[in-house]
This record gives structure tokens, sequence and C-alpha cells, in this order.
């Protein structure tokens, strides 16, 4: 093993530096009756972990190191979820997840979600938090162990979700938004987890009752519309999916034109699929834009229509090009598709 003993040279000198310049100039404030320090409550831990994020992204430079980029920050947002949950701070923790996991799914982080997810329920535990311990149970404890392969823990995990949802009392219009926001997407993860036809209809069915009873609420609609169309638009690309899925082209294969049921299943799904679309184009999702676009273009391909399939790929990704994403959303969504 080669020691690069210069490299730790510099990043032993960075760390001192970022230690000795702040507590220095700390030490002058004092004086005048400014202590940062005891202000925003920093101890040695937290310069620990801000050396250890250093280290981070410095061995990232380093000769050799081949990490993409994606998975030194979610070690870095671990090693800091657990330093504050350790420390008592689980209210932030409980925050910090609320805000991270959704960004976790998109960089198809699945095994850093669940993680993130198992610090973050222990803290909304602590912290009594039980719509957030619910939608943990969906989310990083659920949908993201099915994509490790895990759908009998990810099943068992919704369902006590659904038991927790079940008894709580909403005290605002946002929460009671939610709390029934949950309860849909709970049953429309467990629409893709069952093992039958029934069970699927009847998840299915369940989910569209909440939402159409969110559409139906004008108070909600009035202040919570964005999130409401977005539930909406994301049962009827699930619908159109498992649609598919029954007849096995969700992932590859085409129709014949003698197989006249396949073909009337694809062009629901795809009459779905364009409800879908419009809903999340019109509420400026493009994560779930191109999600769909993406299935747009297999089932087109699947009817051997290679103009319109080839008219959804070139959108998809312009909306990739335009949105940023590293291709990790395109990713996720095949996984999906392979694991449905």
């Amino acid at each position: 093993m080669n020691i690069n003993f210069k490299f730790i040279g510099t990043l032993i000198f960075k760390c001192v530096l970022i230690f000795g310049i702040p507590y220095g100039i700390n030490e002058v404030l004092t004086k005048f009756g400014y202590d940062l320090i005891k202000k925003f409550d920093i101890d040695l831990l937290h310069y620990i972990l801000l050396c250890v994020i250093l280290a981070l992204f410095e061995i990232r430079k380093s000769p050799g190191q081949k990490n993409p980029p994606k998975e030194d920050f979610a070690k870095a947002i671990l090693m800091y979820v657990t330093y504050l949950k350790s420390s008592g701070r689980h209210k932030i923790v409980v925050e910090l997840r609320n805000k991270l996991s959704h960004l976790f799914h998109l960089l198809n982080l699945q095994s850093d979600r669940e993680r993130l997810g198992e610090i973050a329920f222990a803290s909304a535990v602590a912290t009594q938090d039980k719509l957030s311990k619910a939608e943990i149970l969906i989310d990083d404890l659920g949908w993201s162990l099915h994509l490790q392969n895990r759908s009998l823990d990810a099943k068992r995990n919704i369902t006590l979700a659904l038991d927790e949802l079940s008894q709580l009392t909403p005290q605002t219009i946002d929460e009671k938004e939610r709390c029934e926001g949950a309860k849909a997407k709970a049953y429309r993860h467990l629409a893709f987890l069952s093992e039958s036809e029934n069970e699927e209809f009847s998840n299915l069915a369940s989910c569209e009752t909440i939402i159409n009873t969110l559409l139906a609420d004008s108070s909600l609609m009035e202040s919570c519309a964005s999130k409401i169309y977005c539930h909406q638009a994301q049962l009827l690309h699930g619908k159109a999916f498992l649609q598919v899925k029954r007849i096995g082209l969700h992932i590859s294969g085409t129709v014949m034109a003698n197989e006249a049921h396949k073909v009337g299943v694809l062009n629901n799904a795809i009459h779905e699929l364009e409800s879908a679309l419009q809903l999340f184009k019109k509420i400026d999702d493009t994560e779930r834009v191109i999600k769909t676009l993406l299935h747009y273009e297999r089932f087109f391909d699947a009817l051997g229509e290679k103009t319109k399939a080839n008219a959804a790929k070139a959108e998809k990704e312009s909306y990739l090009t335009r949105s940023g994403f590293d291709g990790s959303i395109q990713d996720g969504a095949i996984t999906q598709s392979q694991l449905a």
C-alpha cells in the first residue's frame, strides 16, 4: 500500500486552518462580548465532522479515487445526521431527512436512502413525529427496500405506515394533505407489490378514492393543488404501467397485428400516460415528466410505432439535458421497471 505523505500533510494542514483561523477570530471577538462558538452551539464534534467532510472531498481529488461524487455526498450527509442523532438533535435529523430523502431517490442511492431512513426513524420516534415516521416507512424503509429486491420487507413497512396514518388526526390543512397524500402513495406502492390482480386492483381503488376526495376538497385544492395533481398523475402513471406489466411488455417486446387485446391494453395505457404527462407538465415536475416519457417511449415501441417512440425519446432527452440530472433518474426508472 502506497502512502501519499504529501497528500496527508496537505490535508492535515487544511484541517488545522479550518480550526485555527475561526478559533483565533472567535478569541478576538470574545474580548468584545461576542462568543460565536457558544452562540451557534459549536463543539469539537462539529469540527471533527467538518474535517471528515473535507477529507472526503480531498480524497475525491486524489489519484486513483473512482467513487462518484454523489456517493461522497451521501457519506457526508449520513455522517452528519448520525452525529446530530447521537447528540440529541432529533428534530433537525427528521427535517434533514424530509428534505433529502427524495434527492437520494433521484440519485438512485437506495441503500444510502435506507440508512438515512433508519437514522431518521429513530429520531422521529424520539420526537413523537408520527407523520414523518409513517413517511419514512413508506419511502426510505418501504419503496427503497423494494428497489433493492426486498419487496416483502417493503410491503410490511408500508402496511405499518398505513396503520400509523389511520390513527392520526391532522390539525391543519397542510397536515391533512400530507397525511392523505401519504396514504395514497402507500396504496399506490402496495399495488406494485401486490401478489395478485385482485390485490392490485384493490390497492389502486383505495388510492383513487383518496385522491378523488382530495380533488373534491376546495380548501385543500386552494392551498395544495400542485401536490394533489401530482398524486393524481402518479396514480395514472402507475395504472398505465401496471396494465402493460400484466401483458409482459413493460420491459421489452412488441405486439403482433392480430393480438387485439394487447394492442388495446397498450393504447389504453398510452392514454393514461398522456393524462399523467399533461399533469406533470402543468405542475412543472421535470423529474416525473422524464420518467413518464421513458415509459411513453417503451409503449410506443411495443406497438411498433417507431416515429412516436423516437419523438418521446427526443423529448425525454431534451428534458434530461435541461434538468441537469446526471442520468441517475433514468437508471432508477429502468430499475423500477425491471423489478415491478
